[in-house]
């Protein structure tokens, strides 16, 4: 398969290492890592730290699925989908990103209003105060997430989590369905549900631009 170099997936790749934000992120990180985790293990529950926990969950499932089959008549067949947000970092919105902040703060922390209230603000003044140096030039970014921040996995997966959030019903006709920022991995049983949730995630992220 060839494609034209353009429709190549490409992505702004930063670093935000020892900036002057760097200690109010790495704070902002402790925050919301667990909080991450859990938010994103609601329904559906597509939370995935890594590689090796994904792997780990596919063979648990494997291994239940295999007893099913054993006493079936029939062999089943799956469809294996993996799928990837074209430049998502930069893409998402700052107003997205703050309303799923508030959301996930909300749902699962025990911080007071005025404590989540300070939090949402230390997030929108790191990324709003970000310049980005490209050749000798300086450039303020407006939209979306740094991609080399601290805390910038752990936003960016309750960003996406609540961009799902109107689809879940089509996800959970997954067999599987996991999501590691905005690599996702899906295993249906049918061809009807695989088309379901290809459309659904489809219009879930034009709906946010």
């Amino acid at each position: 398969m060839s494609v034209d170099i353009k429709e190549i997936p490409v992505r702004l790749l930063q670093s935000a290492g020892n900036i002057s934000t760097s200690r109010i992120t790495a704070f902002l990180e402790f925050i919301l890592k667990p909080i991450s985790a859990e938010f994103c293990k609601n329904c559906p529950n597509e939370f995935c730290q890594d590689n090796r926990q994904y792997i780990g969950d596919l063979l648990m499932w494997k291994e239940r699925l295999t007893k099913k089959i054993e006493t079936a008549k029939q062999k089943p067949v799956f469809y294996i989908v993996a799928t990837d947000v074209k430049a998502l970092y930069p893409s998402l919105h700052r107003d997205t990103v703050t309303k799923a902040l508030e959301c996930a703060l909300e749902k699962h922390s025990d911080y007071s209003a005025e404590a989540r209230k300070i939090i949402v603000e230390l997030n929108k003044i790191c990324l709003n105060k970000m310049a980005t140096q490209y050749g000798d030039q300086l450039y303020i970014q407006k939209n979306g997430i740094i991609t080399g921040d601290n805390h910038s996995v752990s936003l960016a997966n309750i960003a996406v989590y609540c961009i799902l959030q109107p689809i879940a019903d089509v996800l959970n006709m997954a067999e599987r369905f996991r999501r590691f920022i905005d690599n996702i991995i899906w295993i249906s049983a049918t061809e009807i549900s695989n088309e379901r949730i290809r459309q659904a995630l489809t219009s879930a992220f034009e709906n946010s631009d």
